[in-house]
């Protein structure tokens, strides 16, 4: 009588009638074997029974943390340590290579499986892949541990959109547009109100500042504030060309109108003047 197959992946069902069972049961052994949820990346002694120190690695592939796919070529003799217990894994922090360890690191890492080993065979494997990836939103206290070398980025290209906070993605601010509208729209400041700007002491480089009406400038009380940190910087008011700080010279007003007096009085008219601050 013919075999009845299985609808998911295939696998023989001799008829009850049946003397050969043995070729349907090796079909389905192989074909189980070479199921990636199977087969991929398993770990398995390297005799039947463990006669050495050793184990096979089996080929496969997995996903990266971007997404992408990564394969390992396999191990058909790895050597482990005797009367140990040791776990196998591809190290993310080095071109996902092969490690025997004594624990799986925090650093990112494809988990395979826990060998026990005894003086001179291997005792036991426990296959520690993970089957299924958790689907919805980050739990509660979940951390995103990030490396420290290369570094991570959120978006590789600047027409990439992301945003924050519920906000609509969008793609990378334009360098014209105004920091606060580029913060609230990436989600990072909600809109509305005064926002301040503290720089806690911090420089502040700008090519112009405006200040809305009402607005006062507040300075400190015991260094106090420079307006100009050099005599050749220039400085004007109301919209006057900026000017280095005017030369005085060194005159001393008598106690009577003279004409040194009243040459005095024209340079600080002057000044006033080159400085802007009289018309």
């Amino acid at each position: 009588m013919s075999n009845a197959y299985t609808g998911n992946v295939g696998l023989a069902m001799p008829a009850s009638g049946d003397r050969t069972w043995n070729v349907p049961v090796n079909g389905n052994c192989n074909v189980l074997d070479a199921l990636a949820p199977v087969g991929n990346l398993a770990v398995i002694p390297t005799e039947f029974p463990s006669a050495s120190l050793n184990v096979h690695v089996a080929a496969g592939q997995f996903v990266r943390q971007d997404g992408s796919i990564g394969t390992f070529a396999g191990a058909t003799s790895q050597a482990v340590t005797s009367s140990a217990t040791q776990v196998l894994y591809l190290d993310g922090t080095a071109a996902w290579a092969l490690v025997v360890g004594a624990a799986y690191p925090a650093t990112p890492h494809v988990r395979l499986a826990t060998v026990v080993t005894g003086a001179g065979t291997i005792t036991s494997i426990a296959d520690n892949r993970q089957a299924f990836t958790v689907c919805g939103s980050v739990a509660d206290g979940v951390n995103l541990a990030l490396g420290t070398a290369t570094g991570t980025q959120l978006g590789t290209a600047a027409t990439q959109k992301l945003g924050f906070y519920g906000a609509t993605p969008i793609v990378q601010p334009a360098n014209t547009t105004d920091l606060r509208t580029a913060l609230i729209n990436l989600g990072l400041l909600a809109s509305g109100g005064a926002t301040p700007l503290n720089l806690n002491g911090g420089a502040l480089a700008a090519g112009s500042a405006a200040i809305a009406d009402g607005g006062n400038v507040a300075v400190g009380t015991t260094t106090g504030t420079k307006i100009g940190t050099a005599t050749n910087q220039k400085l004007g008011f109301f919209n006057s060309t900026p000017v280095v700080q005017p030369t005085m010279g060194a005159a001393t007003a008598s106690g009577s109108w003279t004409s040194n007096e009243q040459g005095m009085l024209n340079t600080v008219w002057t000044l006033l003047r080159a400085l802007g601050l009289g018309s």
